[in-house]
């Protein structure tokens, strides 16, 4: 679920396609695109009329008039799991094990040199540092790896860091951020992680356990948020 303001809002879909809404979520008008019923990540580029949608295919959707029209955009493949979209327009998505860039809103993409465990389902980019790049790791899938981890970019996914790591099963995929802080979804037993310092240091502030694949995180504010189990 995405929302650019209190109006104009998307949801994306595993087999109908994806919603948008421009009153608030009283009207919503369906798009499957080119056959695509699949949609992974939904999220709006710096305006309410520039829209965006990720194919579980990989295939990225664009759109510049509120959803009218639609064409797919730079990039196909597989195995790609998210997007984020940095204040200054720049675009990461997550490539199974390593990040993709573009400066030109998903016309040509760029390869970064850091590397990652590659089971991760959420790349989130920080609200005041377009460099700065947040990864919840689930290691569910992948099995090369009985670990899972939190990793952190400071470089625009050139490097990546691990500042919270836990035997699995631990993170669910689910990660929101805010002005001031990041919020992870567990698995263990300790309900919602919460960082103030930027990813660097995490404290359990209880809540529900979440599943795998629920990414089901929405923040209002520093101090309130909704997640799902």
């Amino acid at each position: 679920i995405a929302f650019y303001d209190k109006l104009h809002g998307m949801i994306s879909t595993e087999d109908s396609g994806f919603f948008v809404t421009s009153d608030g979520g009283n009207t919503w008008l369906k798009h499957i695109l080119n056959g695509n019923k699949d949609f992974v990540k939904v999220g709006y580029d710096g305006s309410n009329t520039v829209l965006l949608a990720l194919t579980i295919d990989g295939f990225i959707c664009s759109s510049t008039d509120g959803g009218t029209t639609w064409s797919e955009i730079g990039l196909t493949g597989s195995l790609f799991h998210s997007f984020a979209i940095a204040k200054d327009g720049t675009l990461y998505i997550d490539a199974f094990g390593s990040a993709l860039v573009s400066v030109d809103g998903g016309t040509k993409w760029n390869s970064t040199a850091g590397t990652y465990q590659g089971d991760c389902w959420t790349i989130a980019v920080d609200s005041c540092d377009s460099k700065r790049l947040y990864l919840a790791n689930e290691e569910w899938q992948d099995l090369s790896s009985s670990i899972s981890n939190f990793y952190l970019s400071t470089d625009g996914g050139q490097t990546w860091q691990t500042t919270d790591t836990h035997p699995k099963p631990y993170l669910t995929g689910s990660l929101a951020t805010t002005y001031d802080a990041l919020f992870l979804g567990a698995r263990n037993g300790s309900g919602v992680h919460r960082s103030m310092d930027q990813g660097m240091t995490w404290k359990s502030i209880g809540g529900p356990d979440l599943e795998f694949d629920t990414r089901t995180i929405a923040v209002l504010n520093d101090n309130m948020l909704f997640a799902g189990d």
